[in-house]
């Protein structure tokens, strides 16, 4: 019998007493959590997946929450950090957790 999925069973055990830690996910047969890839996050215990970072903002490697997309910057779900998608060029935006390029304010003329 294995370890079940959201469980970790450090040293080879079979009984599962510990759950999977906050910013990492445990499939089955697991002996420690994995990391959450960039781009998702886990803010709850004993999970066998990650979420998916949410528009707006961004989740590095082993998240527990999502982090605020910074002014420059745009942030679509999914996105793996801050800088990672920065407003087009003749845009800019002074605001925080954009969602989406559109949401970048036009540079005026001058």
């Amino acid at each position: 019998s294995l370890c079940w999925a959201g469980y970790i069973c450090p040293g080879g055990d079979i009984i599962p007493t510990l759950f999977a830690p906050n910013g990492t996910y445990s499939g089955e047969g697991q002996s420690a959590g994995t990391p959450c890839s960039a781009g998702t996050y886990q803010n709850e215990q004993g999970q066998d997946s990650c979420k998916t970072c949410p528009s707006g903002s961004f989740c590095l490697l082993g998240s527990v929450l999502p982090e605020a997309c910074p002014e420059g910057h745009y942030c679509p779900p999914g996105t793996r950090f801050g800088t990672e998608y920065p407003c087009p060029a003749g845009t800019f935006s002074n605001s925080t957790m954009l969602m989406d390029a559109p949401n970048c304010t036009a540079c005026t003329a001058g």
